[in-house]
C-alpha cells in the first residue's frame, strides 16, 4: 500500500495483490495512525489501508512489517492472507482463465476511491465500504492487443455486460484495525 523513504531511499514497499488478475487496485488512502495494537501495549507508528481487494491491511509504518490483513468485506478469490510471505493465499474461485466465475468483491472492489478516517478517540478506521460481486469471463481467442481499445483487459465484456445485476448494498463500517 504504500512505500517509506529515508534521505530519499526507498526503505519498504508493500503490493496487496500481487498478480492482480481482477482490478483491484490499491490507490486507496492511506491512514497513518499511532495505534495500541493490544489492551496495554505501547503505541506503534502503522500505516493502514482498506483497498478494494476486501483486506484491511494494517503495517508497521517504520518497517513494512504486515502486522495484520483481515477480510472487512466478503472475499471469495483469497481465504486469508498468510503473515509470512504478505501473499493472499488464493482460493481459486477466481480463476476465470477457462471458464467464467463470479468473483468478491468485483472490480468495483470492496472499497474504492471514497475516503475512509480514523479517530483517535473511538481507535476505529471508518471505512464506507460496499459489496457488489463481479463476473469475469475469459476473452475470446486469439485475443489481439487494439491500440487505444477499452477491450484490452483479456476479459469478455460483452458477456460480462449480460450477467445479471449482483445485489449492490454498501455501508459505513466502523473497523477496529
Amino acid at each position: 500500500p504504500g512505500a517509506a523513504t529515508r534521505n530519499r531511499q526507498l526503505v519498504w514497499h508493500y503490493q496487496t495483490t500481487p498478480g492482480d488478475n481482477w482490478d483491484f487496485t490499491a490507490t486507496q488512502s492511506l491512514i497513518v495512525a499511532d495505534l495500541a495494537l493490544h489492551p496495554g501495549a505501547e503505541k506503534r507508528r502503522v500505516v493502514m489501508q482498506a483497498p478494494k481487494n476486501g483486506f484491511f491491511y494494517v503495517l508497521d509504518a517504520a518497517t513494512g512489517e504486515l502486522i495484520s490483513a483481515e477480510p472487512f468485506a466478503e472475499v471469495t478469490w483469497a481465504s486469508r492472507v498468510d503473515r509470512r510471505s504478505g501473499r493472499p493465499v488464493e482460493t481459486g474461485r477466481g480463476d476465470y482463465s477457462r471458464k467464467p466465475a463470479t468473483i468478491s468483491p468485483g472490480p468495483m472492489g470492496a472499497h474504492t476511491w471514497h475516503s475512509m478516517a480514523y479517530s483517535p478517540k473511538t481507535g476505529l478506521v471508518y471505512i464506507p465500504a460496499q459489496h457488489v460481486a463481479g463476473y469475469y469471463a475469459p476473452a475470446p481467442e486469439p485475443f489481439a492487443f487494439v491500440n487505444g481499445s477499452p477491450r484490452n483487459t483479456g476479459i469478455d465484456l460483452t458477456k460480462a455486460r449480460q450477467f445479471p445485476a449482483a445485489a449492490a448494498a454498501g455501508e459505513l463500517l466502523a473497523w477496529d484495525p
